[in-house]
């Protein structure tokens, strides 16, 4: 039996729950919490689940410990058959949550791609027929074992592009204007975080391509490999891809310069976005000023608005460049104050809420007409570009309409989630493979066969920005019901990540009891680092309606990479996270 919890602490503020697994054994129908001194202060009633799916993992029952909200451990204890079992719990009044940042902040600082890296990128050479060099130098390495730096690695598949560098920018100037917020205002954890930022900006800078949009990805290639001798600017074929294997219209297409450069959602909207804050942010030592930055995000902006379709892999404009585009146009708006960029945001607002569609007898967005929208990494973004542009939105129709577009679809989320009656909160999604596919499934883990194959990996990125499209959308709300049910949602996935899950894996470095390690091969070149979050939990190598995370190699897996590599947009999206839980808690602190 073992009982799962947030292994660094519960908030004090926050939902509370531990749940009890066992494969075998049936506890007893109560818990009890007690203090440091050993005294019961909770009993309470253990809730019975179903069998999750195919999950081999056992039963799951939830204990319900909400009501303690003082700081301090606790012991959460449980009975069956005759033997007693117990798990350390920490409460605290969000401390934590700064560490975490704060720890995150110094692993993106590792994480940059400085030293050799960087003379190489400094004129960096174009793979296939581009001439020239281009200085591409700054950024960060996308992976534990991926050198590479890209604003997004899968645009060839249409709807499953993560947003990367641009994204992880935008993250940082975010999380440092919510924690100023704050009465205590964190001033020396955002002065890192801006310095970080600000090298972020200054390496889109570099990629900025004048009067057009970026470059979009200098390839990991061999690590092993002279950095000198591999370096170089890739492109990616827009009828195929030759990521993983050959390319089947490799000799059919004629590769141009835009190739290798970004459309809305290959990381141009999040670039832009990322660019347009940072205009906000001037600091010593960056090589740009704010009015540099301002002047590209304009006329990338522009340039997309006009040229988008020429630079997608299928020439179709879908609800990624909707939504990439919207977050964009927001931040030029906060920044610019200007009329235009309200009204453009307006019209993508509307663009958005016309992709509803009804899959499975729920109304949800539609990526493409009868696709189903679901994502390995940003599945909360359509929802969190909503919830910030409720937030400037004067208009009072506007935002009402927003507000019950927002309420339909994490409405949607919930009654998945009520369907499934799991005790983890483990956002479910809806899936095809293929727009004429007659089926839409209903599962827990991005599916192994999509437009992506054999590319899938274990999905911390996609909870965490659920978590942040939650907690983004609380401060527009007046309905307590539905503020606790999203801070739930929230502080779920939260949790999971932490250490909840069916494994009793904490997926942050450093943090927590048990961790993965990161194994290629026979190899332990690629090690993580403190305060970086691996890839995390799939559904099972065989059957995915079962669980799985492969701890070394073993069951035909010789690299455990789609578990147990650290990558960017987890550590990006848990930053933004918890800075938004931050800014809504209470202020003191207890350095227990």
């Amino acid at each position: 039996m073992n009982i799962l919890v947030n292994e660094i602490a519960y908030p004090a503020n926050a939902s509370k729950t531990a749940v009890i697994q066992s494969s075998a054994e049936t506890p007893d129908a109560n818990f009890d919490v007690k203090n440091s001194e050993d005294q019961v202060i909770l009993s309470g009633n253990l809730k019975a689940f179903p069998s999750i799916a195919e999950w081999h993992t056992g039963k799951c029952w939830a204990a319900d410990f909400s009501d303690i909200t003082t700081p301090g451990r606790y012991q959460l204890s449980v009975s069956a058959n005759g033997q007693t079992y117990t798990s350390s719990i920490k409460v605290d009044d969000g401390f934590s949550q700064l560490q975490l940042i704060s720890a995150m902040t110094y692993w993106f600082k590792g994480q940059r791609a400085t030293g050799e890296w960087a003379a190489a990128d400094k004129n960096a050479p174009f793979a296939g027929p581009r001439e020239g060099t281009w200085d591409v130098r700054g950024g960060w390495f996308d992976a534990t074992g991926d050198v590479g730096v890209h604003t997004s690695h899968q645009s060839h598949t249409s709807y499953y592009n993560p947003q990367q560098l641009g994204f992880s920018v935008y993250a940082f100037y975010k999380s440092l204007e919510l924690l100023q917020k704050k009465e205590n205002g964190y001033v020396m954890l955002r002065r890192r975080m801006l310095d970080e930022a600000t090298y972020g900006a200054d390496s889109l800078m570099r990629r900025h391509v004048p009067g057009r949009a970026f470059i979009k990805s200098v390839e990991r290639r061999n690590a092993f490999d002279l950095t000198s001798t591999t370096r170089k600017i890739n492109y990616e074929l827009h009828g195929s891809s030759d990521q993983f294997g050959d390319a089947s219209t490799a000799d059919k297409e004629d590769v141009t310069d835009l190739y290798y450069e970004t459309s809305l959602r290959s990381g141009g909207g999040t670039c832009i976005a990322a660019l347009a804050i940072a205009a906000r942010h001037p600091y010593p030592g960056s090589e740009y000023s704010s009015n540099d930055y301002l002047s590209a995000a304009e006329q990338s902006l522009a340039y997309l608005q006009a040229n988008n379709d020429q630079l997608l892999n299928d020439g179709k404009r879908n609800l990624v460049d909707d939504y990439c585009e919207l977050l964009a146009v927001l931040e030029l708006y906060k920044t610019t104050d200007s009329y235009s960029y309200l009204l453009r945001s307006r019209e993508l607002v509307q663009a958005i809420s016309a992709r509803i569609e009804k899959f499975n007898g729920v109304n949800w967005l539609a990526v493409a007409p009868k696709m189903p929208f679901f994502h390995p990494s940003d599945e909360g973004l359509p929802l969190f570009t909503l919830a910030e542009y409720l937030q400037v939105e004067p208009n009072q129709a506007d935002r009402h309409h927003t507000a019950n577009l927002l309420k339909e679809l994490f409405s949607t989320q919930f009654n998945l989630q009520l369907h499934s009656s799991d005790p983890f909160n483990y956002p479910l999604m809806l899936t095809k493979n293929l727009p004429s596919d007659m089926t839409t499934n209903v599962q827990y883990f991005f599916p192994h066969h999509t437009k992506a194959a054999p590319w899938w990996q274990g999905e911390n990125a996609r909870i965490a920005s659920w978590a942040a499209a939650a907690a983004d959308f609380i401060p527009s709300l007046s309905n307590d019901d539905l503020k606790i049910k999203l801070a739930s949602l929230a502080q779920s996935q939260y949790d999971w990540i932490a250490g909840k899950n069916p494994f009793s894996v904490c997926m942050i470095e450093g943090f927590g009891e048990k961790h993965i390690q990161y194994h290629f091969g026979e190899r332990d070149d690629f090690l993580n680092a403190p305060g970086g979050i691996v890839n995390g939990v799939t559904s099972g190598v065989k059957n995915e309606s079962d669980i799985a995370l492969i701890m070394n190699p073993s069951e035909g897996v010789d690299d455990n990479w789609r578990w147990a590599e650290q990558w960017i947009p987890h550590v990006s999206w848990m930053i933004l996270t918890q800075s938004l839980l931050v800014s809504q808690s209470p202020e003191e602190h207890n350095h227990d």
